[in-house]
């Protein structure tokens, strides 16, 4: 069995994809459009792929991101699309593809490799441990009760006015949301829609609002998909909020308000909800815990300190500075493994708990 670890080629895309997909469990079938809008996206120099005996059996890639830490920013290698085919499990393809793409940070000049885990437990031989949270929420809305009087006003928007005021709101928040990453503006055209894949248009049904303050300033945006639901006559609609960031606690509040208040809405649904420094602006602010049904607190993205620790260091202050005290090297030789703790901000750091080797 020969096994080369390389870069994609332009022409290999359908094959990758057909990959992909299988491994979790969607559609198989490649269209020539689907093939080449996803090359045209996808830098190859930063995919690392399996090929035994010249057939692809396992993909993965990274892109570069700046990662909030405490204290500032750092460069990463973020991880993505990591796959073997069901055929050519526990054959060591995850490990040279992992090995490669540390490697790749390296060379690049990035400290730091983070990924979020579709199954965490895989990740922890190659030195990935927790490093930042998430939380979800589910909301009974007719029983949301809101103290605070109403203020502001919120609009509906098209998704290119959105564009227009997202960034913006997302910049104010980003720095202190440690595990937030930078945005380039290709990401955002798709997150907000301008750009679709092909054969994968976004819900006729999805929402956005904007919510501004009195003076006007935008502060806050929501984006949700409503569906419809009925139960003996009586209205049981759900709403998933697919994103919500809010500048402060006042436009958090308001849109929550707006959402708990949609008409023939029973539910309300948050996942994905970044854990705050300042739980006013991560939890419904002001709402009572009689509408609140499940507040659960999950892991969400993993990190791995991979080489450079001063260069971590040296954007962190001194005060956050009990996580690393020795250089970090390839997992394949010795590697610290990392771990997280509250510092007494509420900040996240990274500590660590053990050193071991690997072959």
């Amino acid at each position: 069995m020969a096994v080369e670890i390389r870069h994609l080629k332009e022409a290999e895309t359908a094959e990758y994809l057909g990959c992909l997909r299988t491994a979790f469990l969607t559609d198989r079938e490649v269209t020539v459009e689907e093939a080449s809008w996803k090359a045209a996206r996808t830098e190859l120099g930063r995919t690392f792929c399996a090929f035994v005996d010249g057939v692809l059996c396992g993909t993965a890639r990274t892109f570069p991101t700046d990662l909030t830490v405490p204290g500032g920013f750092v460069k990463a290698s973020a991880v993505t699309e990591v796959t073997v085919l069901p055929t050519h499990h526990r054959q060591g393809l995850l490990r040279q593809m992992m090995q490669a793409m540390l490697d790749d940070a390296i060379e690049r000049g990035e400290p730091v490799a983070i990924l979020t885990a579709s199954e965490w437990q895989i990740y922890g031989r190659f030195g990935y441990g927790p490093a930042s949270e998430r939380v979800s929420f589910e909301v009974r809305a007719p029983e949301a009760e809101f103290f605070a009087p109403r203020t502001g006003s919120v609009a509906m928007v098209g998704v290119h006015e959105l564009r227009s005021l997202a960034p913006e709101v997302y910049e104010r928040v980003r720095p202190v949301t440690v595990g937030a990453l930078s945005r380039d503006p290709q990401w955002w055209d798709m997150i907000l829609n301008i750009e679709n894949p092909p054969s994968s248009p976004p819900p006729k049904s999805r929402v956005r609002v904007v919510w501004r303050d009195d003076s006007g300033q935008a502060l806050g945006y929501a984006i949700y998909d409503p569906t419809e639901n009925w139960v003996l006559g009586r209205p049981a609609s759900e709403v998933i909020v697919r994103e919500m960031f809010a500048a402060t606690p006042e436009a958090n509040r308001e849109l929550w308000r707006y959402l708990c208040e949609l008409d023939l809405v029973a539910t309300v649904r948050a996942n994905h909800r970044a854990v705050l420094q300042d739980d006013a602006i991560s939890y419904p602010a002001t709402l009572s815990d009689n509408g609140l049904r499940m507040c659960q607190k999950i892991v969400a993205n993993l990190r791995v300190p991979v080489d450079g620790h001063e260069t971590m260091q040296h954007r962190i202050p001194a005060d956050h500075r009990a996580f690393i005290d020795e250089a970090v090297r390839p997992y394949m030789r010795t590697f610290s493994n990392f771990g997280c703790f509250r510092d007494h901000r509420g900040g996240m750091n990274l500590g660590k708990i053990g050193s071991r080797g690997r072959k």
